[in-house]
């Protein structure tokens, strides 16, 4: 993507009018120092205006913070059983929304949110010769 350089110094992309969508995915059960960063970092893509959304644990302090921000979040079951439903669901937001960016803060939701983004848009070899 090519940039310009805007009057006041700041770097401003071609087509930047048009918003992104983007998901921050944080399911941890707390609120702690990685959420508050997470929260500040949305900031400057809602600033922008770009549709960002978070997906975290259904009922968490997350969930409550986040939603501060004025943003949609997608709250999803956590623990135990929950896990596997999260990841149909998450696959299930994921689909329907259409994110250009899923930006996952936590190293341990990392599983989940490839098997989600797996769930949503699998890929299917049609030649095998191809490959």
């Amino acid at each position: 993507m090519e940039s310009l350089n805007s009057v006041d110094g700041g770097v401003q992309f071609f087509g930047s009018d048009s918003p992104m969508k983007i998901l921050f995915v944080n399911n941890d059960k707390g609120w702690s120092g990685g959420q508050v960063h997470l929260k500040a970092l949305a900031t400057q893509p809602v600033q922008l205006r770009h549709d960002t959304h978070f997906l975290c644990k259904l009922n968490s302090p997350s969930e409550r913070n986040f939603k501060l921000l004025g943003c949609p979040v997608h709250g999803v079951p956590g623990s135990g059983s929950g896990i596997v439903k999260s990841i149909y669901s998450a696959a299930r937001i994921m689909k329907q929304e259409l994110f250009d960016v899923v930006a996952v803060t936590r190293e341990h939701d990392l599983l989940r949110t490839v098997l989600a983004w797996k769930l949503a848009f699998p890929v299917r070899i049609q030649n095998k010769e191809n490959y």
